[in-house]
């Protein structure tokens, strides 16, 4: 179990960087809300926020990933009771990330949703450096299993999650990350 838990650690992390990263790329690129022409200020101005639409969102603006989930769901899915907590990643990134755990022991994640609203490259870069990967049809646009990291990645237009199941406290993990996956692609802004 030390051993899933090590190789998540290090995979978050790489993910983290990777994410972080492809932000400072995007920004050196971004337009200045200043060179914006009125007709897009107000295009801009008149889009629906996550919280205008009823979903809470982050100071970043990027959507915090624990709603797109239920615990109730979270644990049908895995048949163990968790609790929720939003993970603390940096503000430049995309990323949000959600550990369901067990309530007696926060070390003890059971699952880990990461939601992003910018996902496509980092999606097409997991697949081709991310080790071998089984395709996964009718979820999103695009998904595909990693066995050896237990994890569900999934692709629905720009945006996507990336599911980890513990395969070590769950009997099931591919099943249970395609049940919850198309719930947390459901909400997605």
């Amino acid at each position: 179990m030390a051993k899933y838990r090590a190789s998540f650690v290090a995979i978050s992390l790489v993910m983290v960087l990777a994410f972080i990263l492809s932000a400072c790329q995007s920004a050196a690129t971004a337009t200045p809300a200043s060179a914006l022409s009125t007709p897009t200020k107000a295009i801009a101005a008149a889009t629906p926020t996550p919280a205008a639409a009823g979903q809470s969102s982050t100071t970043s603006g990027k959507p915090p990933a624990c709603p797109m989930l239920t615990k109730d769901e979270v644990q049908a899915a895995i048949g163990k009771p968790v609790v929720t907590e939003e993970e603390d990643l940096p503000a430049a990134t995309t990323l949000s990330s959600c550990r369901y755990h067990d309530p007696a022991d926060k070390s003890e994640a059971f699952v880990v949703l990461k939601v992003s609203t910018d996902w496509k490259r980092q999606h097409e870069a997991k697949k081709t450096n991310g080790g071998p990967f089984e395709v996964v049809s009718g979820i999103g646009d695009d998904a595909f299993w990693q066995k050896d990291l237990s994890t569900l990645n999934v692709l629905k237009g720009q945006r996507g999650i990336s599911l980890w199941v513990s395969a070590t406290d769950v009997a099931d993990p591919l099943t249970a990350a395609q049940t919850l996956a198309p719930k947390a692609l459901a909400r997605l802004p």
